[in-house]
């Protein structure tokens, strides 16, 4: 379960490179900045493609769907209602949530392919932290 959740951050953090990287090429301003429409939620009028919240969500569900099904699965309809809602709130356009999906799913699958990699550190993370854990109960903490 560890391992998931550290592979669930990884892609991620990955994800949320990728959109950097994209937004030094491309720009779009939001939609309520291009209409000068009123939001339901204060926004930064800065850079609207890809979502950073929908391409993070998503790739996260996506990385913890690989490895378990059933908590990927509610993960991805909670990655949906994401997107949903940074339309909904007028942060951004469904082009960009849609970026978002395929930045994750490429993110996700890069992260599989060099997964052996990651391995390694995951495990030593893992040691480290079982390690301080028992240190810290074996003292009576709590």
């Amino acid at each position: 379960m560890k391992n998931m959740v550290l592979y669930a951050g990884i892609a991620g953090i990955a994800a949320l490179l990728v959109n950097f990287l994209i937004t030094l090429v491309y720009y779009e301003p939001r939609p309520f900045a291009t209409y000068h429409t009123s939001i339901l939620i204060p926004h930064a009028a800065d850079d609207s493609f890809p979502s950073d919240h929908a391409t993070g969500t998503f790739a996260m569900a996506f990385a913890l769907w690989v490895r378990n099904r059933k908590l990927g699965s509610a993960m991805i309809l909670c990655a949906v209602l994401t997107g949903i809602s940074r339309v909904w709130v007028g942060h951004h356009y469904p082009g960009d949530i849609a970026a978002s999906i395929i930045v994750a799913l490429f993110t996700v699958w890069a992260i599989q392919k060099i997964k052996g990699l990651f391995d390694p550190a995951f495990s030593m993370l893992i040691g480290w932290y079982h390690d301080i854990w028992a240190k810290i109960t074996k003292k009576g903490y709590k």
